[in-house]
């Protein structure tokens, strides 16, 4: 019995952890869902915005009411996604996993907030009932914040709250050019070409049309030697990115075909590294992550006269 218990206690304690991820998601297994509806208003000035998933017909849409609009009416409802049944699916089991429908009814502020702002979420069920909860200056934050990540799943807006660009957009590096020992400030990479990150991404993308587009900041003088310099002083200073695993650096001709490609780098994380750099060439900069997803970022050395 003792047994028993102690490994109902470890078990509760796992899914408990599990929970907390956002990549753990259980199986809604309760009454089905005929539609949802998020709802919120900025006391300063009235300006509301509403949501409505309706699980009949598979479909999302918002609109805005503003009663500083001439009209004083609300917009015309705006069509967000006309989702599939595994989507749909997808989205109840992750809000039924991060504790969307055991919410309270109503949240409430004890602290004095001139202004703010209100809400309310309705869940309705195919049974005819309807669950109702309410909050003024107040909400179930976490909750929030990890439902408002799969609402952006779906739609790419939060919905109940911010999504954090680390959840939808791969980390960039600093990188600097150097003539000599003096170097420019370090700045991001500006064009970014391939990426998967997070369920999100991009592929498919050409480099050679990627630098054609690009209004590079820095410009290369025929005879002059350079060094790129690459640095991590700053990756995840303002947010939470996880370190990359690889890190890998190739050259090719300035070419529609990129040819004579090869790598001029690869290593796991650094700190700083130097990489000569050659004229006329298109660089593509590409770190990799333990997980499989990955970024990559191009600029080209194309001179001037």
């Amino acid at each position: 019995m003792k047994k028993s218990c102690v490994a109902l206690v470890l078990l509760i304690c796992i899914i408990a952890l599990c929970g907390c991820s956002n990549d753990f998601v259980m199986t809604y297994h309760g009454t089905p869902l005929d539609s949802l509806t998020y709802e919120s208003v900025d006391y300063n000035g009235g300006a509301t915005t509403t949501y409505v998933f309706d699980f009949q017909n598979n479909v999302a849409k918002r609109r805005f009411f503003s009663p500083e609009n001439e009209t004083s009416a609300p917009d015309d409802w705006v069509v967000l996604k006309q989702f599939s049944e595994v989507e749909e699916k997808q989205l109840i089991d992750k809000l039924y996993t991060r504790g969307l429908f055991s919410i309270g009814k109503n949240y409430k502020t004890l602290l004095p907030i001139i202004d703010g702002g209100g809400w309310t979420l309705q869940i309705h069920y195919s049974n005819g009932k309807t669950k109702v909860s309410k909050g003024s200056n107040a909400q179930p934050t976490q909750v929030f914040a990890n439902c408002a990540k799969a609402f952006f799943d779906l739609l790419e807006e939060g919905v109940l709250w911010s999504v954090p660009t680390e959840y939808y957009c791969p980390p960039n590096i600093s990188y600097s050019f150097r003539v000599g020992y003096s170097s420019n400030s370090y700045v991001p990479f500006g064009a970014r070409t391939n990426y998967q990150w997070n369920g999100f991404g991009s592929t498919g993308n050409d480099a050679y049309t990627a630098n054609l587009n690009y209004d590079q900041p820095h410009q290369f003088v025929d005879g002059v030697d350079y060094t790129l310099v690459l640095f991590t002083s700053n990756y995840g200073t303002f947010n939470s990115y996880k370190r990359f695993s690889k890190c890998t650096v190739t050259c090719a001709n300035f070419d529609p075909q990129l040819t004579n490609q090869n790598v001029v780098h690869s290593s796991g994380w650094f700190s700083q590294i130097y990489i000569d750099l050659q004229p006329n060439k298109i660089y593509v900069v590409r770190l990799d992550f333990s997980n499989g997803d990955f970024v990559e970022y191009t600029f080209n050395t194309k001179t001037t006269k």
